[in-house]
């Protein structure tokens, strides 16, 4: 994605719409809800997604620049503490882009955060085949661990939205932990 905001979205699970998809360098074309069927036909006929050209609904990008630059400028950093320091510095000063974000965060499960932030930033540099194994490994792990069903059972099950995370802060995630997230499954690898 164009500039961090695959970091932005991925950590804060934000979501956008078609034209900032566009923008973003998520889509190539945006379309209107009611055109869908006509376009659906169109590439059945021919099989040239040239069609989609026809049909270009140039929906507009919501996300402003100065926001987009804010994204970049708060989620370039290389380590995920670095990252929190930026926002904590700037809602100090009243940045409200800043302070909803922090706010964001901090109500994320510390070690899923951790997780995400190094995924993200080494599949930048992964093949397509070595980016699903380091999908499937951390997959894997996080179904055998706490956090997903700690998540589950607060927004699901007893629905208070109080989750427990265990670390409950982001001081307290061991590296350790993270790098076991990463680690090779040994015979339970993902074959591709």
């Amino acid at each position: 994605m164009n500039g961090e905001t695959g970091l932005w979205l991925g950590l804060t699970g934000e979501r956008i719409g078609a034209g900032d998809a566009r923008e973003f360098g998520l889509a190539t074309h945006t379309a209107n809800a009611p055109d869908l069927p006509a376009i659906i036909d169109m590439l059945t006929e021919t099989g040239d997604p040239a069609v989609l050209d026809l049909v270009e609904a140039r929906l507009p990008a919501t996300i402003e620049p100065d926001r987009r630059a804010a994204i970049d400028r708060f989620f370039s950093a290389n380590r995920l503490e670095r990252l929190i320091g930026r926002l904590e510095d700037e809602a100090a000063r009243g940045d409200a882009f800043a302070s909803a974000t922090l706010a964001t965060l901090r109500a994320k499960s510390p070690t899923s955060l951790a997780v995400a932030f190094r995924q993200i930033r080494e599949g930048r540099r992964l093949a397509m085949d070595e980016a699903m194994r380091m999908e499937y490994r951390i997959v894997s792990r996080m179904l055998a661990g706490e956090e997903f069903y700690e998540g589950i059972r607060a927004v699901v099950i007893d629905k208070d939205n109080a989750p427990r995370w265990r670390p409950a802060s982001l001081e307290e995630v061991a590296e350790t932990s993270v790098d076991a997230f990463f680690a090779p499954l040994g015979p339970g690898e993902l074959a591709l």
